[in-house]
């Protein structure tokens, strides 16, 4: 019985420690409970009070009751309640000094933009008032092609606007009964588009002055035909040399080996695009005009030279063309003929004058013969006037050639097309009558006067030109150890 007793009272004593224990536990959890939300209170920027003494924004939940029993709330001022920090007093003054200044910026701004806009409109206004009124030329039609009546007087403020003056309205449905003002509105379409064509006209005048070469007048230039080195450039440059020009097209039908080489070397010494050319020495007999300067235009692409000059001269001399010579042994054996027979026909006439002489006393007279060469069956006039047909067929394949030349020169657009000829090779090659593709381009000529004087008193005009741009008058000169020809600018 006593062990019971015993055993009970231990069990006592364990669950009033328990129970303490317990309680202790719940007091602690409650303290760490608020110190949480005390801690929470204090990261939103407040603190524990009373809700009547909070000034702020109140959050409730966060805090707990006081000791005193009443509920305490998170109370957070209202300046950190909207995420701002505060200013100071002499912030506060900056930033509302600086507000003052940028809105009177703005209205001085304001005030010189209606100013300009008023001073504007105001001049419109004279203008318009000081415009004088356009005079038809015919009566009841105003300029513009529109009829006008010229008894009603129009009020300023209706009639005069600043496009011009207004016609009347009852002087049209005059002119429109009578007929009048439509010619007049005609003329004005022509000439509107006169005024067209004429700026146009300017337009492609302009374009054109921008390509080709530029060089003053009396400058002398040269033109190579060999490899050139910086060297030479820069001795022909200092040496008086403005402007040159280089073989770009061998008549062997191939692009020159050095132009690319010479152009380069040219730039590096200081000749300028509007300086220098490149002349195409072409082979009519081969044929095919647009292929030859195609392939010097993408011979001087590949080589990046293509931008170094400014013109392409069309050299037209030589043998490279077509001569209308007989091809087949018969054709020649017939012109043979042909010559044995004027040969004959000339000695015939020297005899027949020989004969109509005077005769001397005691000189025997010849025997008159009438029988010509041709008569007695040389040559037979095999052959009479072939030669002027096949003179007119190698023209023509002369001028074909050459149109086409010019035809693909021209369509480049980047460079303006010349011609360097003499009056003797023009003429042998394309004949006396003047080409149309030829026209506008400009003449580069040889005369050599060994005089490099830029008035050409000897050049007598042919092919259609009646001036040149320039003379060569010495050939093969050694200059700076290039051999060269020279030229002056007409």
């Amino acid at each position: 019985m006593r062990q019971l007793l015993v055993a009970v009272a231990v069990l006592a004593i364990l669950c009033v420690q328990v129970t303490a224990n317990v309680a202790d536990a719940e007091d602690e959890g409650v303290v760490a409970a608020q110190r949480v939300k005390a801690d929470r209170c204090g990261a939103k920027g407040g603190h524990c009070e009373v809700e009547s003494t909070c000034g702020g924004r109140k959050l409730p939940g966060l805090c707990e009751a006081n000791g005193s029993g009443v509920d305490a709330v998170c109370c957070v001022p209202k300046a950190v309640s909207k995420g701002k920090k505060r200013l100071s007093p002499k912030q506060m003054a900056a930033k509302r000094k600086a507000a003052a200044t940028l809105r009177k910026k703005q209205s001085k701004a304001a005030k010189a933009a209606a100013a300009a806009m008023n001073k504007q409109s105001a001049k419109s206004k004279a203008d318009a008032k000081d415009m004088p009124a356009k005079k038809p030329t015919k009566p009841g039609t105003a300029g513009d092609g529109k009829s006008f009546d010229f008894q009603m007087k129009p009020k300023p403020s209706s009639s005069v606007t600043p496009d011009g003056p207004k016609p009347a309205v009852s002087g049209s449905k005059k002119s429109k009964k009578h007929g009048k003002g439509k010619g007049k509105g005609k003329k004005s379409k022509k000439a509107k588009k006169s005024k067209k064509s004429k700026k146009s006209k300017k337009s492609k005048k302009s374009k054109k002055s921008k390509l080709g070469m530029k060089v003053t007048k009396g400058s002398r230039g040269v033109d190579v035909a060999q490899k050139t080195t910086k060297k030479q450039w820069k001795c022909l440059k200092n040496a008086g040399w403005d402007w040159a020009v280089i073989r770009g097209f061998r008549a062997s039908n191939k692009p020159d080996a050095h132009v690319a080489s010479s152009l380069k070397h040219a730039r590096a010494a200081g000749y300028s695009r509007r300086k220098l050319g490149v002349y195409l020495y072409p082979c009519a007999k081969c044929g095919d005009a647009k292929g030859q300067i195609n392939r010097m235009v993408k011979h001087l692409k590949n080589k990046g030279v293509h931008k170094h000059f400014s013109t392409i001269w069309l050299d037209i001399e030589g043998s490279f063309w077509p001569t209308g010579k007989p091809k087949s042994k018969r054709a020649r054996k017939q012109r043979q003929r042909s010559a044995a027979a004027i040969a004959a026909d000339a000695a015939l006439a020297s005899r027949q004058a020989a004969a109509a002489a005077p005769i001397l006393p005691g000189q025997p007279r010849p025997a008159p013969s009438t029988k010509s060469a041709i008569s007695k069956g040389k040559g037979k006039g095999k052959g009479k006037g072939k030669g002027k047909k096949r003179a007119g067929k190698r023209f023509r394949k002369s001028r074909a050639f050459f149109r086409e030349l010019v035809r693909e020169c021209q369509a480049l657009k980047t460079y303006r097309c010349g011609v360097y000829t003499s009056e003797k090779a023009w003429t042998s090659i394309m004949g006396k009558t003047p080409i149309l593709a030829a026209k506008g381009l400009p003449l580069w000529y040889p005369s050599y006067d060994l005089t490099p004087s830029a008035a050409t008193t000897d050049f007598e005009g042919f092919g259609g030109w009646n001036k040149s741009w320039a003379k060569q008058y010495s050939e093969r000169q050694n200059v700076c150890g290039v051999s060269v020809d020279v030229n002056v600018k007409a």
